[in-house]
C-alpha cells in the first residue's frame, strides 16, 4: 500500500483525534451469479451505510428506541472510522501527518505519539492473539507508521 496521509483534527481544547480518508476501493456489486453469501454480505453492506447515514442525516426520532438506535449506528460508525485509521497504519511504512496550523511540528509529533501511545495500549490484548486475514502473524507491538509531519497549509 502507498504512504497515506493521516490528518490530526482538533476534538476541543486540547482534544485531538487521528483520522484519515477511507481507500477508494470501492467494491463491485456481485455479479449474478455470485454466491449467496457474497449477496447476503453486500446486503447488510448497503443497509449499514442506509442505517448510518439515516441516524446522521434523517429526520429527527421521536420515540425513545429510535433515538437509542440512532445513537448506537451513530457511535458504532465512529468507532468504525477511529479504527479505520489505526488499521490503515498497521498497512503502510510511512504516513504524512497533517495538522492544524496552531500547532508546531513538534507538538503535532508529540500528540501524534500520545495517540498511537494510547491505542497500542487500549488494543494491547490483540498483540497477543493472531490477526484473522495476516497469516496467522501477531499484530505489531508498534503501528510501524513512521509519521513524517507536515502542516495543513503545506499541501
Amino acid at each position: 500500500m502507498d504512504d497515506a496521509v493521516v490528518y490530526l483534527v482538533p476534538l476541543g481544547r486540547n482534544r485531538y483525534e487521528l483520522y484519515s480518508e477511507p481507500p477508494d476501493e470501492d467494491e463491485p456489486e456481485p455479479a449474478p451469479d455470485a454466491g449467496f453469501f457474497r449477496k447476503q454480505l453486500e446486503r447488510v453492506r448497503v443497509a449499514w451505510r442506509a442505517a448510518v447515514h439515516a441516524a446522521r442525516h434523517g429526520e429527527r426520532s421521536t420515540g425513545r428506541i429510535a433515538r437509542l438506535r440512532d445513537w448506537a449506528v451513530s457511535k458504532i460508525a465512529e468507532s468504525i472510522a477511529e479504527q479505520r485509521t489505526l488499521w490503515l497504519l498497521r498497512k503502510i511504512d510511512a504516513a504524512e501527518l497533517t495538522y492544524p496550523a496552531d500547532l508546531s511540528e513538534a507538538s503535532a509529533t508529540t500528540l501524534t505519539r500520545e495517540l498511537l501511545a494510547h491505542a497500542r495500549r487500549h488494543h494491547g490484548i490483540w498483540r497477543e492473539s493472531p490477526t484473522p486475514g495476516r497469516g496467522g502473524q501477531t499484530c505489531p507491538g508498534d503501528f510501524r507508521a513512521a509519521v513524517a509531519a507536515a502542516p495543513a497549509g503545506a499541501r
